[in-house]
């Protein structure tokens, strides 16, 4: 199964659901972390091979762009697992959140350094 960080703003009912599908699951409350910033939540997300789960698209879009291209122009391959968004204020029930992420992996089961962002009539998008 998938590895999940979840950061600070997501609710805990996901972690729940999220394991409930056997999923593993750690939360930025859960290791203390809440107060943490979101280059910190990659960081440990990243460092534990966990996607990153949260509803921070600017600051997490920001982050991805710059850690992908960062390690192309140092020329090393540091990677993410990958980064999920889910929009602010929650457009989806925590229901319906765990069913959108079990249908983001059955569509794209890798994820590594891939962040993607769930929209209304959209649905899923791979940002670059």
């Amino acid at each position: 199964m998938t590895d999940f960080y979840l950061d600070h703003n997501i609710s805990s009912q996901l972690a729940t659901l999220l394991r409930r599908r056997g999923h593993a699951v750690v939360s930025a409350r859960q290791i203390g972390r809440e107060r943490g910033d979101d280059a910190e939540h990659l960081f440990i997300a990243a460092e534990q091979q966990r996607i990153v789960v949260t509803h921070d698209r600017d600051d997490f879009t920001l982050l991805h762009r710059a850690w992908t291209r960062w390690s192309v122009g140092w020329g090393i391959m540091v990677s993410h697992a990958g980064i999920v968004v889910f929009p602010q204020p929650p457009r989806l029930t925590v229901g319906q959140s765990d069913q959108e992420i079990a249908t983001l992996l059955a569509r794209q089961p890798v994820m590594t350094n891939t962040l993607f962002v769930w929209s209304t009539g959209a649905g899923w998008t791979r940002m670059t």
